[in-house]
């Protein structure tokens, strides 16, 4: 299929759609959009005016470069309306078809900055969301819906060239400039749609916090520059013509300022959790999180306990048997293990997190764990708390253990939370949070991000993201003011104690999702 993983590859053009998007007018003015996201971070446009999405085959051939003909005739339709509502999002790219995924077209145009080339990809996705539009046409097992809607799902794109190649005058395949040398732990996805697992995530906040605003509060799940194809990429959106021309020049001027320090993130990025998990240090040898104010009660799994930690929620959660634990940030199961426990046989638990890892690291003590408890109650799975990979209601308790501070988007997390649990379920969190305004050398500091304490947001903000998720009851339950001496042996923040002296706390918070809670 790909023969390269640096390869972006034009397989089949359709000279009729291009004949037709070559045919916009300069100037041209379509509806009024806006740009929105769905409960699951999707972004679509919502738009002035409806289309109707004809019915497309779901199945192809990925060894057939062309598309069916009721395929090419149900696209050729759809472009002629979107083109005539969205001209001047459409207006200069061409078309091409991509067998590995039919159902998301992709329209591109290249760039030049300076002695630079970049290529704007534009993909448009033909699935049908629950309460996108009016079902004209229920789907099939081999034809997708047809409906009369005015959203539009789309992703686009900016990604730096290193060539075009080219055959009879017409562009057949890009080649990435790969910025970056390792995403860390390989790449997952399908054709040439890649994308890193960890480090492309934590890559992402790194460079949109770079170019934002001093004082821009969270953004996410939108990411101005993101890591994908292993390099920096930039998003556009809207992504009409006015839009990229903005953005363009902005993704230009960071790689240029960004490429000589590239080596230097990376490995201060991939430092600050991987050689944890592989080290499995603990507390006792100058961790970055960990609060030396609360004593750690005996473990079943001495090494699931890292030093990652800034409190004990379990200890405050009053966890029953039968109990339905969430985690959230479980790293290598400390809590998890320790709810787990409580909950016994008839109870489970639940870990969530992102770091590949820092899972296989919970894995492995999950398995010591049944050999000295007899218990398998406990889970691991991945995924990101700001979209937890659980059902509604499928738990009674959510703890986290300085976690939530490293979040871009904490109440997106707490939303989550309250979604996650039944009525009348526990959230208990301990975390740092601000007192004062950090200064501006150590609020982007990566060093700091990665210690727990540069990702924090003042304490009344805090508490009412809690509050704002849906949440009542909330109530502080340990507080402890961060000194100069808690620096003490770690090698982070020891350089900078005195500066952070009275500028942080952990605290333990409990809150309650209203409602009478039938189950336990």
């Amino acid at each position: 299929m790909e023969e390269l993983l640096n390869e972006i590859r034009v397989v089949y053009p359709d000279a009729e759609i291009n004949a037709v998007l070559s045919a916009i007018p300069e100037g041209a003015r379509g509806v009024s959009s806006a740009v929105r996201f769905n409960h699951s971070e999707e972004l679509f446009l919502e738009l002035g005016a409806t289309f109707t999405m004809p019915r497309f085959p779901i199945h192809h051939d990925i060894h057939r470069e062309a598309p069916s003909a009721p395929y090419a005739y149900a696209l050729r339709d759809l472009v002629k309306q979107l083109t005539a509502i969205l001209p001047e999002i459409f207006r200069g790219l061409t078309y091409y078809f991509d067998p590995t995924e039919p159902l998301k077209p992709r329209f591109y145009r290249l760039y030049k900055v300076e002695d630079s080339i970049y290529l704007f990809l534009l993909r448009i996705d033909l699935v049908y969301r629950h309460f996108q539009g009016d079902i004209l046409e229920a789907a099939t097992n081999d034809v997708t819906p047809a409906f009369r809607t005015n959203r539009i799902f789309m992703e686009s794109e900016f990604i730096p060239l290193e060539a075009v190649m080219w055959e009879l005058g017409k562009a057949k395949a890009f080649r990435v400039h790969q910025l970056i040398s390792n995403t860390w732990i390989g790449e997952t996805g399908r054709g040439y749609l890649l994308h890193g697992i960890w480090m492309d995530n934590d890559l992402s906040k790194f460079f949109s916090k770079m170019i934002l605003p001093a004082g821009t509060r969270s953004i996410y799940p939108f990411y101005p520059l993101f890591c994908k194809y292993k390099t920096i990429c930039a998003e556009a959106v809207p992504p009409a013509m006015e839009r990229r021309k903005r953005m363009l020049p902005l993704l230009h001027r960071a790689i240029t300022f960004l490429t000589p320090e590239m080596e230097r993130i990376q490995i201060s990025l991939k430092e600050a959790y991987g050689e944890v998990a592989r080290a499995g240090r603990d507390c006792r040898e100058g961790s970055n999180c960990c609060n030396k104010h609360y004593v750690m009660p005996d473990h079943p799994v001495p090494g699931a306990d890292l030093g990652l930690s800034c409190g004990n929620p379990v200890s405050f959660a009053q966890l029953r048997e039968g109990d339905a634990v969430l985690d959230l940030g479980s790293g290598a199961g400390r809590d998890a293990f320790l709810a787990a426990q409580r909950v016994g046989a008839t109870g489970r638990v639940i870990g969530v997190d992102m770091t590949p890892e820092m899972l296989e690291l919970a894995a492995r003590n999950a398995e010591k764990f049944r050999e000295t408890t007899g218990l398998s109650n406990v889970e691991f799975r991945k995924g990101q708390i700001e979209r937890l990979p659980l059902r509604d209601g499928e738990v009674n308790v959510v703890m986290s253990n300085c976690v939530i501070n490293l979040s871009p988007d904490k109440p997106a997390v707490f939303r989550e939370a309250f979604r996650a649990l039944r009525a009348g379920g526990r959230l208990l969190v301990s975390d740092i949070v601000l007192l004062r305004p950090l200064a501006e050398e150590l609020r982007h500091s990566e060093a700091l991000y990665a210690a727990c304490i540069a990702g924090a947001i003042g304490k009344a903000e805090y508490l009412q993201a809690i509050r704002d998720a849906g949440f009542a009851q909330v109530e502080i339950l340990a507080d402890h003011l961060y000194s100069s001496a808690d620096a003490a042996g770690d090698p982070i923040t020891t350089q900078v104690g005195a500066d952070l002296e009275g500028a942080a706390a952990s605290i333990t918070v409990s809150a309650v999702k209203p409602g009478c809670c039938c189950e336990r």
